[in-house]
């Protein structure tokens, strides 16, 4: 089987449809597809430039996922990183560091993958498995949520058309006089 690559892809997906899973109730389906053409556009054209400097298409897509990865958290842990203080002035904002240990990060483990000389098609096809994994979860839980809101949908459009009135059926109301 030949060795396709697609995780850094699939990964640029995961946290919108992760972030809508968990809101799903507050906005439309419809509301997705900006988003996740521009993120999968934006993994794209990253792995594209990685791919024309390193020449080898598993170091590109792992150092691609390993960005969008950091890309994506990073608003997550800056919330757990303090500023550094001195008599209560802020020196240094806790943003600019995990900044700079972000960088510091890629950029170590951007070198380590480049100059490895390991053949890196398990580990893609590990992370192609695991982003399909991280994939398959939030879809199949806004799959099964539209799939009741519509038919939950049809159930009030059945009872709005009358036929329950027309047949002697007599909700059961109650007033509470005091």
């Amino acid at each position: 089987m030949k060795n396709i690559v697609y995780h850094p892809f699939l990964l640029s997906l995961f946290p919108i449809l992760a972030l809508y899973e968990h809101n799903k109730d507050q906005l439309k389906l419809f509301y997705l597809t900006r988003p996740l053409l521009i993120s999968f556009l934006a993994a794209t054209i990253i792995y594209w430039v990685v791919q024309k400097v390193v020449k080898n298409k598993n170091k590109s897509a792992i150092i691609t996922s390993f960005f969008i990865i950091l890309f994506f958290a990073f608003n997550h842990y800056s919330e757990m990183i303090p500023d550094i203080a001195s008599g209560g002035k802020t020196l240094i904002p806790g943003n600019y560091l995990l900044l700079l240990l972000w960088i510091l990060m890629f950029f170590t483990l951007t070198a380590l993958i480049i100059s490895t000389k390991k053949d890196l098609s398990p580990a893609t096809k590990f992370l192609n498995t695991v982003a399909l994994v991280l994939i398959i979860m939030p879809l199949v839980n806004i799959g099964l949520y539209e799939q009741k809101a519509q038919q939950m949908s049809q159930g009030i459009e059945a009872k709005s058309d009358g036929s329950n009135v027309q047949s002697g059926y007599r909700p059961d109301i109650y007033y509470i006089i005091f």
